[in-house]
């Protein structure tokens, strides 16, 4: 076999391998079971954190992230609220928790390559800045996380219709569309034939339709809109699937 080949041979299986390593469809993923991240399944996590934020799974940090997030100082200083504990069998319980399901313990899917792309020398306290997280949505444009119906990066169930599961799939993303958040209510409330002005953009628009749209594994609620751009009209159809946000 002649040596350039050969080259071609060897450079096509590294960097086969290379791509496969990201990917979250790799061959590897059928050998590292099961997928996406564990789902909450701690009472009193749920409870205590639940309460206040979605209550993340321990499967999206580290051990050590957990470990520096959970400590009663910390907690004085949490995000800008002061949640520290007295009672420290309570933070004793959902901090064992936390660190046995950790990213770094867990064999789901999702997990690993969480891990995976974290330096072992540093301990991320935002979910949203692990490596893997940003560069799965390094394509989504500012103004779609800082509308008001996402907010910031760390709001998993703004877009992720499954996250509460644990499963984080592309295929169960719906992203909230900005025009629709305008008039969200009024989506939510208002009769076929409204009519109304966005303020935010100075557009005036009339609702046209209602339909449910059925599949074989969802059903979802679409509105047809009449949205005037400069000299004319463009209809625009918005969606949303039950509890979730127009899109």
């Amino acid at each position: 076999m002649k040596k350039t080949n050969i080259h071609f041979i060897l450079f096509f299986i590294f960097s086969f391998f290379a791509l496969q390593s990201k990917s979250d469809f790799s061959i590897f993923n059928l050998f590292n079971t099961p997928g996406g991240v564990k789902p909450v399944d701690n009472q009193l996590y749920n409870e205590e954190c639940g309460s206040c934020h979605f209550a993340y799974q321990p499967g999206l940090l580290p051990k050590r992230s957990w470990k520096k997030l959970m400590n009663n100082q910390s907690l004085k200083e949490h995000f800008g609220e002061d949640i520290s504990y007295d009672d420290k069998e309570t933070l004793t319980k959902i901090t064992n928790y936390l660190e046995n399901n950790a990213a770094d313990i867990s064999n789901y899917r999702r997990s690993v390559k969480i891990n995976n792309s974290i330096d072992l020398k540093n301990t991320p306290t935002r979910i949203s800045s692990i490596p893997y997280i940003k560069r799965k949505h390094h394509e989504l444009p500012l103004k779609i996380i800082k509308q008001e119906m996402v907010g910031y990066l760390g709001n998993c169930t703004a877009c992720h219709n499954s996250a509460k599961s644990g499963n984080y799939d592309e295929h169960t993303v719906t992203v909230p569309n900005i025009t629709a958040g305008f008039i969200n209510e009024e989506l939510n409330t208002k009769p076929d034939g409204y009519e109304g002005v966005i303020s935010q953009i100075g557009k005036n628009y009339k609702i046209l339709s209602t339909k449910v749209k059925e599949s074989s594994n969802s059903k979802k609620l679409c509105r047809v809109v009449s949205l005037e751009s400069t000299d004319k009209y463009l209809v625009k159809t918005f969606c949303k699937f039950k509890g979730g946000n127009w899109f």
